[in-house]
């Protein structure tokens, strides 16, 4: 357990990273916020690691799975992951 001004951080079993395969089997997409999203449809633009496709989808990759429920990773969405 580790704090960080007001808030408190604690380990919890059961966490799972979700990941988005390319279709090219050799990389993982991952949400790209310098290119600009599809508002229309709320689609978020993902690129592979490995060949660069560029792809779409509403929540962005790499996410986390806890007991049956999807969250969007900070990280992530900062472009940082």
């Amino acid at each position: 357990m580790r704090t960080n001004e007001n808030r408190l951080f604690n380990n919890i079993e059961g966490v799972q990273r979700i990941e988005y395969a390319c279709g090219c089997g050799k990389g993982y997409y991952r949400f790209r916020k310098d290119i600009e999203r599809i508002e229309k449809h709320g689609q978020l633009p993902h690129t592979c690691t490995a060949c660069q496709k560029l792809v779409y989808f509403v929540m962005p990759y790499p996410a986390l799975s806890y007991k049956g429920r999807v969250f969007v990773d900070f990280d992530t969405i900062r472009g940082e992951v």
